[in-house]
């Protein structure tokens, strides 16, 4: 939401951000705006100021599965994508339900307030927003803001509320609004309703309306608060032999139907006449005056309206037929506001709004920035005194030569980076400063610029036939059934899985073809985003046939492409890319697997969807692009296409798409794989390394092959098998740090000419287990099992953490629950009734096959039974509204990376200890409602013991299962499984740990003066063998040089 006072000097604006790092974890909004992460019924949030936000009926629960990821301006302000990738919607989200937001604190005046949402994918999204001065709207009056923005003009008295309504319908919610005071306190809108009863019968309008059944010449019409209407020239008759029968807003304000629905005409209809309403008793200000008709059938409607003695020369309104138009004027003291209906003969006017603004320019501010690779743009609004000549900035400390210029009361500042792009995903601080009424004003704002692949100019192309443009498509088939995983689906196109390539290969070469576009489906039909659309548009492109598909079998599944062309960048700067897909697809550049760069990747199984991805191109040039697509079962298509600078597929050049030529270059030997790729993010922290290098004219000396980690011999095993050289590190299961960034340099030397190129990745974010507090030694545990409490209400309970967490308080309701088996709680705050579970964690509400594990009768791992939930049914028989505490102290029977599988219908959240607390160590979470689903977490365990963990889990409506695993990514198993399950106790003894066990960590290694300098914390140990053993270097202290002599030998830190 956001607040702006445009006129009062006290209060400028207040922007909130509904969400915030909860639901799909947006993040917070960078200052000034508000986050609001949840928001509980009856919560009072303090806003600043002292202004405060209560939620009523009902608390608010974040999410949004579709989010834009991009900035947006909204009544003049820039929202930050933080505010629009997040949402709040009603914690019980039935259809037609309702909830309230009360804000309270607001000085008098007269607002616009702006609701937007940022789901992309919402169809309607629609509220109420009134003033405690007004009576509540009988329906919604913001129209549809879904994936958009909607404003609505309200007057507030002092000391009176501002209230919003939720209108729950199942989708989307609200991701922000905007409360901006455009005046002090002013009159009120007088909304005139001409027609009234008469004419075609639509009734009076309800109030705050005024409704006129006719006008005589010369008579006098009494507005309210000293305000009159006469009526000149000629009287005026109602009429409407086409209404609309629909209400409309205008210039932020409800107009009914009522009012639509019938209008005026002059007495003597004559074209060519006219006729004047004249409107005393306005108070001096500026006003927007809109006039509107609701005949559906009229063509034109045009008026003049104007102040004073300076009649309009000709017609001011534009054409208002069927709709509305609205002049904006100020008014002196004592001034006249006149109007003159210019007859046509068809038609009239159905009423007239005149609102207030005193929209005061004396207080401009900063209304944000949108930042980008390329620097970024602001907005300074309330800004028409000030001279854009006199705008300046600073950035981050430095001052900076900016554009600016004026766009009505805005003024538009740009600034674009000489040479180095702005960091991905850095934050950035702006000051700007002006002059304005012989003084400088200045104020601070923040922006970030989002996440993009900075490509080198050194793998751009010298040398490319240009020839033959698209794209060379190369399509495997397996008859086996393939998981929608990228890594997999490279071995497929390299034969080692899958089988015979069962696509059909006719008019290819060797299952190569050559393409003008790439948008195709397996039936030609019209998927993603770009198909026969008939309507002219860069998107109208008919989509074709997957080449080989149907395969040989008639099969349209289990589908690989690898995807080859050599893209023309035009222009240095930022481009935004798009793939569409059904399912997965990985998008590199680069000239081989080594010196390619990763930017655009969804790895699983998905509908026809999109993915976009930003790419800054330091230079222009011709880069090679590689993208690989692959598809398990259902549908199948995909789409390559540019969002900026123009939505075009790409070599589709009467578009505006860049321009793609069929062409790959040839190489000595090129290597055609590595694993984690340049520019991979979130990489498994014990990630092994592989490298495969295909001989192709030349051949690769196995001898001169090496492979450096961060500059560092790690042991690499060297093979050459058939012209295939591999290269691979295994890292036994040592853990990169979270965020770590790690470089790989490879070298290997082909007839005599040798080759050095390296490629970066970065390590995913993941939790270390502290021990203080916490850890007991190995051996500790009692009575293996969990203890698992469960409570059961009779009412609708939102699908939310803190919902859940209330009802396990006894906040919600009576426990209804079956005791059979269990005890009841004598904890009043913790009611419900307590079970043991001597087994796993493997339920279903009906004992049913649910989730992963499940009776198959095959003796493997996940060869498990479902077993009824404890307690459920409940006591009325009923199997929804259930919440559950499970408590347990699980054992780590070493150091290493841990990876836990919690698999529900609907929600869950696991954390480290037993208490029952918001802030408690977070280890995974979903917040919501969903069907039986996997959600996967890892943490470090840096020393061996037994930890205690709690999860809760809970379900609405319909299904309802959990399963609690591990996996080590090759095989999973139910925790406390006796066959190999991590085991889980509902009781310990020992001491538990009072300090932590320092972890060591490598910092750096360097070569100096001949030798290698490594910094380290902790105890440096060293080995000859990558795998151990290790023992600590006798009086190492860091810095630690060692000469590079002799047998190799590897250095860790504990």
């Amino acid at each position: 939401m956001l607040i702006r006072q445009q006129s009062a000097p006290k209060f400028n604006s207040l922007q909130i951000d509904f969400g915030g790092t909860e639901g799909n974890g947006a993040g917070a909004s960078p200052s000034p705006w508000v986050t609001l992460e949840i928001l509980n019924q009856d919560e009072t949030v303090d806003l600043g100021g002292g202004i405060s936000l209560t939620a009523l009926d009902d608390g608010f629960t974040p999410n949004n599965p579709a989010p834009p990821n991009e900035d947006a301006e909204y009544d003049g302000f820039i929202v930050p994508q933080e505010a629009r990738n997040d949402y709040f919607y009603k914690n019980v989200d039935a259809a037609g339900t309702e909830a309230r937001m009360r804000i309270d604190g607001l000085p008098a005046g007269v607002y616009n307030v702006t609701v937007f949402e940022g789901r992309t994918t919402d169809a309607g999204q629609v509220a109420k927003i009134w003033a405690a001065g007004e009576d509540e709207p009988a329906a919604e009056n913001t129209g549809s803001f879904a994936g958009g923005s909607a404003t609505v003009t309200i007057t507030l008295g002092a000391g009176e509320s501002l209230w919003y309504k939720h209108l729950e319908d199942n989708s989307g919610g609200v991701s922000g609004m905007i409360v901006r005071r455009v005046s002090s306190a002013v009159e009120a809108p007088i909304q005139v309703d001409f027609g009234g009863t008469e004419g075609n019968g639509a009734g009076a309008s309800p109030v705050p309306w005024i409704t006129i059944d006719s006008l005589d010449q010369d008579e006098v019409v009494e507005l309210g608060g000293g305000v009159t209407m006469t009526a000149l020239d000629d009287g005026f008759t109602p009429n409407n032999p086409a209404p609309p029968g629909e209400s409309a807003i205008y210039d932020g304000i409800l107009v009914p139907v009522e009012a639509r629905d019938d209008y005026l005409y002059k007495n003597v209809d004559a074209a060519g006449t006219e006729a004047r309403l004249r409107i005393d008793g306005l108070k001096a200000g500026t006003y927007n005056v809109t006039v509107f008709e609701g005949r559906t059938s009229d063509v034109n409607q045009v008026a003049k309206i104007w102040v004073g003695s300076d009649e309009p020369s000709d017609e001011n309104t534009g054409s208002f037929a069927g709709g509305s138009a609205t002049v904006e004027i100020s008014i002196g003291d004592g001034e006249t506001l006149w109007y003159k209906h210019l007859e046509d003969n068809s038609g009239g006017i159905s009423g007239m709004i005149i609102r207030q603004t005193d929209a005061d320019d004396s207080q401009a501010f900063l209304a944000g920035a949108f930042g980008s690779a390329g620097g970024f743009s602001a907005l300074i609004s309330g800004a028409g005194s000030v001279d854009a000549g006199t705008v300046s900035a600073i950035l981050d400390g430095q001052v900076i030569d900016v554009s600016a210029e004026k766009d009505g009361d805005a003024i538009r500042v740009a600034y674009a980076v000489d040479d180095m792009p702005l960091p991905p995903e850095s934050i950035h601080d702006l000051e700007m400063s002006w002059n304005q009424g012989g003084s400088t004003q200045s104020q601070s704002t923040t922006f970030s610029v989002g996440l993009y692949s900075l490509v080198s100019p050194d793998v751009a192309l010298s040398d490319v036939d240009t020839s033959t443009g698209g794209f060379l498509l190369r399509v495997v088939q397996s008859e086996e059934g393939l998981a929608n995983n990228t890594a997999l689906r490279e071995q497929h196109l390299r034969g080692e899985v899958g089988g015979d390539n069962i696509a059909d290969d006719w008019q290819s070469d060797n299952y190569v073809w050559t393409v003008d576009l790439i948008n195709m489906d397996q039936n030609e039909g019209p998927a993603g985003e770009f198909f026969d659309r008939a309507d002219g548009s860069s998107r109208d492109v008919f989509d074709e046939y997957i080449p080989g598909i149907p395969g040989l079998t008639d099969s349209t599944d289990n589908i690989t492409a690898e995807i080859k062309t050599v893209v023309n960048i035009p222009s240095a700067g930022l481009y935004s890319f798009g793939f569409n897909s059904d399912d997965g697809f990985r998008t590199s550049i680069g000239n081989d697997a080594a010196d390619s760069l990763i930017v655009g990747e969804f790895n699983g199984g998905r509908g026809a969807s999109t993915t976009s991805f930003d790419v800054y191109f330091q230079k222009p040039g011709n880069y090679a692009m590689r993208t690989i697509w692959y598809e398990g079962g259902g549908g199948a298509n995909f789409e390559w296409f540019t969002n900026e600078p123009a939505k075009a597929l790409l070599n589709d050049r009467d578009n505006g798409g860049l321009e793609t030529y069929a062409y790959e270059s040839s190489f000595a030997a090129s290597v055609t794989s590595v694993e984690p790729g340049g520019g991979a993010r979130g990489v498994d922290p014990e990630a092994n390394i592989s490298v495969r290098i295909e001989d192709e004219s030349g051949s690769v000396d196995q001898d001169s092959v090496s492979l450096l980690l961060d500059g560092v011999e790690t042991g690499a095993q060297i093979s050459k098998d058939n012209g295939v050289t591999s290269v691979v590190i295994d890292r036994s299961g040592q853990l990169w740090q979270p965020n770590q960034v790690v470089t790989a340099s490879l070298e290997y030397t082909v007839d005599g000419d040798t080759r050095n190129v390296s490629w970066s990745w970065k390590v995913g974010d993941y939790l270390i287990l502290p021990a203080a507090g916490y850890r007991t030694d190995l051996g500790t545990g009692q009575d293996q099992g969990f203890t698992m409490r469960v409570h059961q209400l009779a009412g609708i309970r939102a699908n939310s953490t803190p919902e859940v967490e209330a009802q396990l308080r006894g906040e919600r309701g009576d426990n209804l629950a079956d005791p059979l088996g269990g005890v009841e709680s004598s904890d009043p705050n913790r009611p419900g009734v307590i079970f043991d579970v001597d087994g796993v964690i493997n339920f279903d509400q009906d004992g049913a096959a649910a989730g992963v594990f499940r009776d198959l009768g095959d003796g493997s791992l996940i060869d498990r039974s479902d077993d009824y939930i404890p307690g459920i049914p409940g006591l009325e028989e009923g199997t929804d509204n259930i919440g559950a505490e499970i408590l347990s102290y699980i054992e780590f029977p070493e150091a290493g990376f841990y990876r836990m599988i919690f698999n529900s219908d609907d929600g869950f959240r696991v954390t480290l200890g037993h208490e029952a607390s918001p802030d408690a160590i977070q280890l995974g979470v979903f917040s919501g409602g969903r069907g039986a689903a996997d959600t996967v977490f890892g943490f470090a365990v840096v020393k061996a013991g037994l930890y205690p963990m709690r999860a809760i889990w809970y379900e609405g409506g319909g299904g309802a299962n959990l399963e609690w695993s591990s996996t080590d990514l090759s095989t999973r198993v139910l925790i406390n499984d006796p066959e190999g399950g991590l085991k889980s106790y509902r009781a310990r003894t020992g001491d538990v740990d009072t300090e932590e066990e320092t972890s060591g960590a490598i910092s750096s290694i360097e070569l100096s003066d001949g030798s290698v300098v490594i910094a380290f914390e902790g105890i440096l140990k060293s080995s000859s063998a990558v795998g151990g053993p290790y023992e600590a270097v006798a009086g190492a202290t860091s810095p630690y040089s060692v000469a590079p002599e002799g047998e190799s030998h590897f250095f860790i830190a504990e």
